[in-house]
């Protein structure tokens, strides 16, 4: 493929799919030419179709976009997690978001458990904790750029049901600090 970007037909059709819940591979299913199309493309008789120019990170970018729009709820990502903590709370959850934890201004805690999780019973079920490193962006600037972020931790609390040896993860922490 040309790198030339998408035309604005292209990157709207992608959007409505997004917005209709579909993943890449349900657009791809969608972007899948006929048998007689890819058979003329053989032979050199037909010019490819705008929708064979489409790329998994063209969807990906459009599902990135599509889901910030709907789960962040500021444009300023410290004031979006506190409106997240509130809607925890509002909902009968508990959450904590901790900005400049200790004596570094720097770090930062952001713990949760919804009301479901909070309902699930802990007795006759062993506590495990999983840590992810990197799995997610920092809310505090890694560089002399705002865009320049590190990553931080994921830590989720699960409890192992012993009768079918599955984990449920009962709370989550994010902190950019082991």
């Amino acid at each position: 493929r040309a790198l030339l970007p998408l035309s604005t037909n292209e990157i709207e059709w992608i959007k409505s799919k997004v917005e209709e819940g579909l993943d890449w591979k349900g657009i791809k299913k969608k972007l899948r030419p006929s048998e007689e199309l890819l058979q003329s493309l053989e032979r050199d008789e037909t010019a490819a179709p705008p929708g064979m120019l489409i790329t998994y990170n063209d969807v990906r970018g459009a599902i990135y976009r599509q889901r910030k729009k709907v789960y962040q709820k500021a444009s300023d990502i410290t004031d979006s997690v506190k409106l997240w903590i509130t809607t925890i709370h509002q909902d009968g959850g508990q959450g904590k978001f901790l900005n400049g934890v200790g004596d570094s201004p720097n770090k930062f805690l952001i713990a949760w458990s919804t009301l479901f999780q909070l309902k699930v019973k802990i007795s006759r079920k062993t506590p495990c904790i999983d840590s992810t490193h990197m799995a997610v962006k920092s809310l505090k600037s890694g560089g002399d750029t705002v865009q320049a972020y590190t990553s931080s931790f994921l830590f989720t609390i699960l409890v192992k049901d012993r009768n079918v040896q599955k984990g449920i993860p009962i709370a989550y922490m994010f902190c950019n600090s082991e």
